[in-house]
């Protein structure tokens, strides 16, 4: 079958000569291109200024091997010979090109010398990392180059530890915006699945009263399941060639005879079913494909004119994937209909958008409640004003709110709220602020906290004078009258953190000055026979050097049981001697033992200011045991695939180096959040 011959793109050009130049310096190189952007053909014209021969393409599946070889390769090499190496058929010889699968390639390298091909190109290449397609591709000692849309693997193993860091890039959102790709239409469709009730209740209660709710409960009540014959009456009224992607074989089999017109393409078909089902869709005898994952890559009908998602998907490369599958340059128009109908799905595709946007440039957006329809001369995509409110539910459940009044206080004032009432109607315009500002410690009033007065007293002593001067007498009379003075705080108690009581902070009782440490003030409250938080509260006012409030005042205070023990050891040398005599040899083991000495205590970090880590402790030989330090363990638990706090227990034995419990082995533990890089999981 004569070919007709191909030249790049505009957008291929740059990306050509970047990984000729790539590979021509360096040997290898990774080129990440958006689904729909011509992957395969860019390395075939890549590989042809290189000009050496033989060279191989290895691709994952048999449907991505056979339309490289049949069509992208074959309009840019007509005169060269190929050859094809997978589980049906291993003819080889004198092949310029060997087209051939990882899992046949794996099988038979024995059959081949490392320095046999030229070159070597990897498509949809984030397959590599596996361990069987890793070994293939380390085995061949030549040019090697990695085609692929998504670098950033779902199991977090990255792809460029094989063929280094993209020397080209063009993403989705780049190829939407500058027109590269078909003009897209993308329509959110929620009506008919959505409890409008419920979402009118939850915006009211979340939005406007503030209060948290969990965001999974919301998620299973907000959208009700659309019924499949509902969806497949809606497609029925579009005659565009069609492919649905369904959740499973069974619903895509389901879904098939719902339409007219239609077949289906997953893995129990054979590889030719399926290859006469995406015949007869390009050739117009069948008008729909209903098809599962096995459609995801590879797999292309130049005219797809419209894209249905039936099916959920918590990846957003899937997601891309599957409609790339109806984004190929030239085509006049892509409409996608979207009946996913959850919170994860919108904010994808909402994210999508954005990054759409500012690529696109300015003049395009708006306030949340505007944004109904985001469009550019070629691309289109409509949120209804429901599905923007959902989005703003989520984004105020899912944030984190700020830790203390002050910042609280920086951004209340920056957007420019001056009043109590105000700020009741306007704080959800930041997600991160509480709709109850006065449930922080320390909250100074609204006056103060909107910036309306002056700020309150720098310390106790300097509000103690001021509240004297106004005649306040009692703690009961504060309430009251602290207002007469606009640098007063509400609840000097809670703003101070070494604040004496009120009897002293009111010139009623003289307050000497405190003990400096804690451990000095241990022996006094000691020496007065307390032995509870509860009999300190009465008899600490016998000695005036003890402070109130011992767990605000020091810093490093260890906690009530260490600061009334009579027994614990003065020192981390003396426990350290006490824990290696017992023969604890670990962190771990320390927890579980440290009982059998009744002057250890558990939480060593805190009663010891100047703990050295448990490396010293315990005299552990850390380069036979752990990870010297917490930023090699990270990047050790990072390698091992652990994203968050709540995976780390089932995987971190994965490295024999990395410890149970990190937070307790390393004395300078910077949280979760630094250790690994991402939000405590869900």
């Amino acid at each position: 079958m004569k070919m007709t011959k191909r030249t790049p793109w505009n957008y291929q050009r740059p990306v050509i000569s970047k990984a000729t130049h790539a590979l021509r310096t360096d040997g290898k190189a990774l080129v990440v291109m958006a689904t729909g952007l011509g992957k395969t053909l860019t390395s075939a014209w890549t590989m042809k200024r290189i000009g050496k021969l033989p060279g191989l393409f290895l691709v994952h599946n048999n449907a991505i091997l056979s339309k490289a070889r049949d069509k992208e390769y074959a309009s840019v090499f007509p005169n060269l010979t190929f050859g094809t190496f997978n589980g049906q058929t291993k003819e080889i010889e004198g092949a310029d090109i060997v087209f051939a699968t990882l899992q046949t390639m794996h099988n038979h390298l024995e059959e081949f010398g490392p320095r046999y091909f030229k070159w070597l190109v990897f498509d949809e290449s984030h397959h590599a990392h596996a361990q069987t397609y890793r070994k293939v591709v380390e085995y061949f000692k030549c040019l090697k180059l990695a085609m692929t849309a998504t670098p950033d693997r779902m199991d977090r193993k990255d792809i460029r530890e094989l063929f280094g860091k993209e020397i080209a890039e063009v993403s989705l959102e780049e190829a939407i915006a500058k027109r590269w790709l078909p003009p897209i239409e993308y329509h959110l469709m929620s009506d008919d699945s959505l409890n409008e009730r419920y979402l009118r209740d939850i915006a009211k209660r979340v939005l406007g009263n503030g209060e948290r709710i969990p965001l999974e409960q919301v998620k299973k009540r907000l959208f009700v399941k659309k019924r499949e014959k509902k969806i497949a009456q809606i497609v029925r009224a579009h005659k565009q060639k069609t492919v649905v992607f369904c959740q499973n074989i069974r619903r895509a089999d389901e879904f098939s005879k719902l339409l007219t017109n239609s077949s289906v393409y997953h893995s129990r078909r054979t590889r030719s079913e399926n290859e006469d089902a995406l015949q007869k869709l390009e050739n117009g005898s069948v008008q729909r494909l209903c098809a599962v994952n096995a459609f995801n890559e590879g797999v292309d009908i130049p005219d797809i004119g419209l894209v249905v998602f039936a099916r959920t998907t918590e990846s957003e490369t899937v997601f891309r994937q599957q409609m790339g599958r109806g984004l190929r340059p030239g085509k006049h128009k892509l409409l996608v209909l979207d009946f996913v109908a959850n919170i994860d799905r919108i904010r994808m595709v909402k994210n999508l958008v954005d990054k759409i946007e500012r690529r696109k440039g300015p003049g395009g957006g708006g306030s949340p409640q505007e944004m109904l329809v985001v469009s550019g001369r070629k691309f289109r995509f409509t949120f209804t004003k429901q599905i923007m409110t959902i989005l703003q539910v989520a984004d105020r459940l899912e944030a984190e709110l700020y830790h203390t009044w002050q910042e609280a206080s920086r951004v209340a004032q920056q957007l420019g709220i001056r009043s109590k009432p105000e700020y009741s109607k306007r704080y959800t315009d930041d997600a991160r602020l509480p709709s109850r500002p006065a449930d922080y410690s320390g909250f100074p009033g609204f006056p103060i906290f909107l910036g309306r007065r002056g700020r309150i007293y720098a310390t106790w002593q300097e509000a103690g004078k001021a509240a004297q001067k106004l005649g306040i007498s009692s703690s009961k009379e504060y309430p009251s009258k602290y207002k007469q003075d606009m640098c007063l705080p509400s609840r000097p108690a809670d703003t101070y953190k070494d604040f004496p009581g009120f009897r002293v902070f009111i010139g009623k009782e003289k307050k000497e000055r405190p003990y400096l440490t804690w451990q000095t003030a241990s022996e006094a409250a000691i020496s007065l026979g307390i032995t509870s938080s509860l009999n300190y509260r009465k008899k600490c006012k016998q000695n005036l050097r003890l402070p109130n409030y011992p767990g605000r005042f020091y810093r490093d205070f260890p906690g009530w049981k260490a600061f009334l023990e009579t027994r614990v050891y003065p020192t981390w040398k003396q426990a350290s001697r006490a824990a290696i005599k017992l023969g604890i040899k670990t962190p771990e083991e320390y927890v579980l033992r440290f009982k059998e000495d009744r002057r250890l205590r558990r939480m060593v970090k805190r009663l010891y200011p100047d703990f050295p880590g448990w490396n010293d402790f315990l005299a552990i030989k850390s380069k036979d045991r752990f990870y010297p330090s917490w930023r090699s363990a990270t990047k050790a638990a990072r390698r091992s695939g652990i994203r968050n706090q709540r995976e780390y227990p089932k995987k971190y034995k994965r490295d024999p180096k990395l410890p149970s419990n990190p937070r307790q082995h390393y004395a300078d533990w910077p949280g979760w959040l630094a250790f690994l890089g991402t939000k405590r999981g869900k």
